[in-house]
């Protein structure tokens, strides 16, 4: 379950069964999932505790999905080079003939890459 990098992943993989549905509510993953994709800033802002007085992490976890971008990740990157425009996996040489080719190089998000072909 810790894989899972989306809370409504989490709450639908609760509901197969009630089994799934306990581990599902553990406070800790929660805590973890919102630790991956919010800053200890934007968690404290939003502080919810529960009827026990403890932090409930399930619901500030979508509270902060609804304040603030969650943290994007992917399994691999593309990557654009500045002083040549060739786009590349990151990780990848490509023919550059820059000094320093390593430099010139930014990460692409998926968005940044649809971007390129808006005219």
């Amino acid at each position: 379950m810790q894989r899972l990098s989306d809370g409504r992943d989490l709450v639908s993989l609760g509901q197969v069964g009630p089994n799934l549905h306990v581990l599902s509510e553990d406070r800790l993953l929660w805590k973890r999932l919102c630790q991956y994709h919010f800053s200890e800033r934007q968690i404290r802002k939003r502080l919810i505790l529960s009827d026990k007085g403890q932090l409930d992490w399930k619901k500030m976890y979508f509270k902060l999905v609804r304040c603030y971008p969650r943290k994007e990740q992917y399994g691999d990157t593309l990557q654009l080079c500045k002083h040549c425009h060739i786009l590349s996996w990151k990780g990848t040489d490509h023919p550059c003939t820059a000094n320093n080719p390593e430099s010139c190089s930014v990460s692409l998000s998926p968005q940044d890459f649809i971007n390129l072909f808006k005219f």
